[in-house]
């Protein structure tokens, strides 16, 4: 791994494995266009946070710096949050992934409460402030039924899923990663994180086309 500031070698070519324009690296960075296009140019030396908050959104992304200018795709990651704390460190990796990433957070579970409860949250105020963290941040919930306190809450979509999809654990789908509940009895104590931007992309089109079908809760 590289530990040295990105060369603007890297930033291209890592943009071209991503087929990112420099538009799309402003969104992911949060930096300004002028700033990328003289780091590339290699107009400026820029500060330590500059470069972090770049290879921070690309390794977001998918990609992996390595010594000599090198760039490559990373391989694809599997995490997994087990324990009694497994719900809280799963809704971390949510915060911090949307906070850096935005984009929308796509939730299949039986209700929202039951996903809020997973959490280890005791409402829904943290759920619902994923929202804040960005303009473009939003969060879709495909729920078999509807909870009262989803109502209370703006920033939170909620459609209803057909029963024939059974009683749906939890499933998540945030940045590039899919976050799967496994049940254990009458409780949740484990959480597998797919981390492949190919097999997010499929789980969010799938997503969405339910989505598209279905009724919002009332």
């Amino acid at each position: 791994m590289i530990t040295r500031p990105l060369s603007a070698r890297q930033i291209k070519a890592a943009r071209a494995l991503l087929d990112w324009s420099q538009r799309d690296l402003v969104k992911a960075s949060g930096l300004s266009l002028a700033a990328i296009r003289k780091m590339e140019l290699g107009y400026i030396s820029p500060r330590r946070s500059t470069t972090d908050a770049i290879s921070g959104s690309l390794q977001l992304a998918g990609i992996e710096f390595l010594e000599r200018d090198g760039v490559r795709r990373r391989a694809e990651n599997v995490y997994i949050f087990d324990g009694a704390c497994s719900g809280q460190e799963f809704f971390d990796d949510v915060y911090k992934t949307i906070r850096k990433s935005g984009g929308e957070v796509l939730i299949a579970t039986s209700s929202v409460a039951a996903f809020t409860k997973l959490c280890g949250l005791k409402n829904l105020q943290r759920l619902s402030g994923l929202c804040a963290l960005c303009e473009d941040t939003s969060i879709k919930c495909l729920a078999i039924k509807a909870s009262d306190d989803s109502k209370t809450s703006q920033n939170i979509q909620v459609r209803l899923l057909s029963k024939d999809y059974g009683d749906i654990t939890a499933i998540c789908i945030y940045g590039q990663k899919i976050g799967i509940a496994i049940p254990r009895g009458d409780s949740i104590s484990k959480l597998i994180v797919l981390d492949s931007n190919k097999l997010s992309l499929f789980a969010r089109k799938q997503f969405l086309a339910v989505w598209g079908k279905s009724k919002q809760a009332t």
